[in-house]
């Protein structure tokens, strides 16, 4: 079988038990070899980025956990076009999760 990469996207404000579900689930999903666990970041923070992933660092220390640089934007309508809301989000999320 080929190795994947997967990829599981959230603002875990906080973690709770259903992120717990979809981070086991895409961990254990055949194939996957690499998971990325990726920490959205926002202007207005109600808990710290910094905190939120040294919580899902302590309770999944098989995957790899890594903060989002960029403040990207949150919905569609916030973008200028459809296709500036998609681009900015796959050029960000390919600096923390380079492809395999």
């Amino acid at each position: 079988m080929r190795s994947k990469t997967g990829l599981v996207l959230g603002k875990f404000m906080p973690p709770h038990i259903g992120h717990q579900y979809l981070i086991d689930f895409a961990q254990n999903y055949p194939g996957v070899s690499k998971l990325y666990v990726v920490v959205d970041r926002l202007k207005d923070e109600p808990i710290k980025q910094s905190l939120r992933v040294s919580w899902l660092q302590a309770l999944f220390p098989h995957v790899t956990v890594v903060p989002l640089g960029d403040f990207n934007y949150q919905d569609h309508s916030e973008a200028p076009s459809e296709q500036a809301f998609w681009t900015q989000w796959k050029d960000s999320l390919n600096k923390p999760c380079p492809r395999a």
